[in-house]
């Protein structure tokens, strides 16, 4: 996400002039999903025998940087970054890298969190979408009895140039994907045939999603990230105003149904580097099935 306000603005001693300030708020992240439980996974959530998609009973992970679009998407649109490690981050999220919010919906994760205030304005502008720097990703998935995987597994996709993590051995790159059962402690790294813990012991180089690995075009956002951008499932309209008030609150609800595709139907499935070969995370803003219900209420 890149910083859509005048260049001066990006400095503190001259933010209150620029913005109004920084506004405290509460960011509320849940999962729209009634099978999925604090303790536990549901056999309800399974993926079917057969299936070409599974719907994550769990996304978590480590976040840079999140927050939405105010306006219509262009010049004129105001980024509101209300997540990010600090105050530096959220005026200019397009720099540096390093997450250190970690979150998981099914536990309805609520983070603080400040943002830059617009200007003044009853005018009301819309919300199209919510945009992310996540450092990686995890969705939690079931494959059903019938499949030779039976059980709980959980698919890690990276997003930043480079990240450590106390589950994973060894270094984690822009695009590595990697796969566990969710009652394992580390995390795999797999090639075509084989998979391990430590990513030097395999004949041939893990595999990666291609489509994080892209250089991203000039000018848009952080290029030590690849942003995740979620659409709206409903538009959301607020105004200066009322953004403008602290200790407002915001509460995003994702909709995962059928997030991770399977290229191979779990009946096929047959070992971890074949599923990981075949599990990809929805990534495609305008396409994945991936929204979320974003609600906000203004402060006193």
């Amino acid at each position: 996400m890149s910083r859509l306000v005048p260049a001066l603005c990006l400095g503190l001693p001259l933010l209150t002039a620029c913005t109004g300030g920084l506004v405290d708020t509460e960011v509320r992240l849940r999962l729209d999903d009634p099978t999925a439980t604090g303790s536990g996974l549901s056999e309800a959530a399974a993926c079917g025998v057969d299936a070409a998609a599974c719907t994550p009973t769990d996304l978590s992970g480590r976040i840079y940087s999140g927050g939405a679009m105010w306006g219509e998407l262009g010049p004129d649109a105001w980024e509101i970054t209300m997540l990010g490690a600090t105050d530096d981050v959220i005026l200019d999220p397009s720099v540096d890298m390093g997450g250190e919010l970690a979150f998981s919906l099914v536990e309805q994760t609520v983070l603080a969190g400040r943002y830059a205030a617009p200007d003044p304005g009853d005018e009301a502008r819309p919300i199209s979408r919510m945009e992310f720097n996540f450092d990686w990703l995890d969705a939690t998935f079931t494959l059903p009895d019938g499949s030779p995987l039976a059980g709980e597994w959980v698919l890690r996709t990276v997003f930043v140039e480079e990240a450590h993590a106390p589950d994973v051995q060894g270094v984690m790159m822009q695009g590595d994907k990697l796969i566990r059962r969710a009652d394992d402690a580390t995390f795999w790294w797999c090639d075509k045939d084989a998979c391990s813990p430590d990513a030097g012991a395999l004949a041939a180089a893990p595999m990666f999603e291609p489509a994080l690995t892209d250089a991203p075009a000039a000018g848009e956002g952080n290029p030590n990230y690849r942003s995740f951008a979620v659409p709206l499932s409903e538009p959301l309209s607020l105004t200066g105003d009322a953004l403008r008030q602290p200790d407002g609150a915001w509460t995003a609800v994702f909709d995962m149904t059928d997030a991770v595709s399977l290229s191979v139907p779990p009946a096929h499935l047959d070992g971890a580097a074949q599923l990981l070969a075949a599990a990809h995370l929805a990534l495609d803003a305008d396409a994945a099935p991936i929204s979320v219900s974003l609600g906000f209420e203004a402060g006193e």
